[in-house]
Formats: structure tokens, sequence, C-alpha cells
């Protein structure tokens, strides 16, 4: 049975609020299609797909950036590669359809390698060296419940928390480009950044370029 990628510790309620002075997000529900199932992953919203056996767990988000997990098994006869350039994100928002900005390993490696970033990194690296642990099969997998945990403990706000996580993981759990050989899985953490922020009744659609099939999933606010 396929493993999947998976937030051990409970955070359900991370997803509301973080300090008595963050201003409250909005709440991500997930709407699946007929052949697609939602769970919440201890606080993490996930749609998984009977068709191409992928998943995608809404991880952590700010009011305009987002942190998802994505997971995919090759169940093809060939192999084919798969990176950041076969995420595309969009956010529906005021009845109007705005790309999302797929964040790539090179650019935050960049990005967090500017001087303005030190704080958060440095915030991001005490949560991971309090609790993250890494448990692999096939590809990659992950457990950030207690990264997240720590942060909001820490008094982190939304937007810093988003990146102190991405920013802590970034050598370990990033997508990058990988070759995914028959039978086999991968997986990894995307940061997206959206122009407007996310109100209630938006939705973020996501398609995935699976070799040469697309999955896709939605997500609504609430």
């Amino acid at each position: 049975m396929r493993k999947s990628i998976v937030l051990p510790l409970v955070i359900t309620a991370l997803t509301l609020n973080v300090g008595c002075a963050s201003k409250k997000r909005v709440t991500i529900d997930a709407a699946p299609t007929a052949h697609q199932e939602s769970a919440f992953m201890r606080g993490g919203v996930k749609l998984s797909s009977d068709n191409h056996k992928s998943e995608l767990t809404v991880v952590d988000y700010s009011h305009d950036e987002m942190v998802v997990a994505i997971s995919i098994a090759n169940n093809k006869t060939e192999s084919f590669l798969f990176s950041d350039k076969n995420i595309k994100a969009q956010h529906l928002h005021s009845n109007k359809g705005f790309n999302a900005k797929i964040y790539s390993y090179e650019e935050l490696l960049a990005e967090y390698g500017n001087s303005d970033y030190a704080t958060v990194m440095q915030v991001g690296s005490t949560a991971a060296s309090i609790g993250t642990a890494f448990i692999p099969f096939g590809g990659i997998a992950m457990s950030l419940g207690r990264l997240l945990f720590s942060l909001a403990d820490q008094g982190v706000s939304h937007k810093d928390r988003v990146n102190s996580l991405v920013a802590s993981q970034l050598n370990q759990l990033y997508l990058r480009q990988h070759t995914v050989e028959v039978d086999k899985e991968y997986g990894g953490i995307v940061k997206i950044g959206f122009a407007e922020e996310l109100k209630r009744g938006d939705k973020v659609l996501f398609n995935i370029s699976i070799g040469n099939t697309i999955e896709s999933f939605t997500f609504v606010c609430k």
C-alpha cells in the first residue's frame, strides 16, 4: 500500500489563529471530485486521487502565501521528470482568476540568502531542532507537525511561519527536478504566492502534470 506525506502532530488549532495579535485567516477546505477523497492530516487538508495515485496537502498558509506537500507515484510504463514546473496554481478571487507564483528551489535559495531573511531562517532552524522528524519511504516523506507547533509556540506570524518552515526545510524537503522511475514515488513541499489575499468564497485550483496526464485539485476558502 502506498504511503503518503504525513503530518503526525495534532495542530488543528494552528489552522485558525497564532497569537492574539495575528490577523485571522480564512479556513481552507477541500472540494474533492468523484475520483478523489479528502482528509484532515492533523491540521493539514489533503486531497488524494485514485486516478494517478497523487496527493496534495495544504500544510500551512498565510493571507497570501501557502505551503503545499505533493506526493506522486509512477504507475506508468515509462519514467518521467517531475519538478515545480509540473505544478500550476490559480486563485479565483472576486470572479477573476489570478495565476499564483510557484517558487522554485533556486529562487528560494537566493531569496533566503538575503540578510533580511536571517531571522526567519534562524527561527525555522531553531524550531526544526526542537523536534522535526523525517520518516523516509520511496522518494520522500515528512513530519512537520512539531515544527509548526514550535513556530506557533514562539508567537511567529502566519507569514513568517510559512517562510520559516520553507527556509528550514529547503535542502531537505523542497521539491526539485527528479526523475520518477516506474513503480517509484516522489514528493516534497512547495511554496506558493498569491497576488491577492485569500478571502472567504475564494478558490485555489491546482493542476499537476504527471507524465502525459493532468490531475486537478480544488480547495475553497471559508
